[in-house]
């Protein structure tokens, strides 16, 4: 095997995969730090039922970005297939 094929990236890592890999990662560090922050200052005002809503609104803004970073690509490659 060519050896310049094999120092690249692995399993098909086309371009495009680092910036979305690093914000998959900074949007996680962004809900534990917004939950952190949440239940430490501002969740004394709502009961319980309110905070679980919050967290769960919270974990759905994080998917739903999370999803809108991958799903281009993830087209991309349903396209070639």
């Amino acid at each position: 095997m060519d050896e310049e094929k094999m120092m690249g990236p692995p399993w098909g890592m086309g371009r495009g995969m680092g910036w979305r890999i690093a914000l998959s990662v900074v949007l996680f560090f962004g809900l534990i730090a917004f939950i952190i922050v949440w239940l430490a200052f501002f969740a004394g005002g709502f009961n319980v039922y309110q905070n679980i809503a919050i967290v769960i609104v919270a974990l759905l803004a994080f998917f739903g970005l999370a999803a809108a970073v991958w799903v281009t690509m993830w087209m991309r490659w349903a396209r070639r297939w």
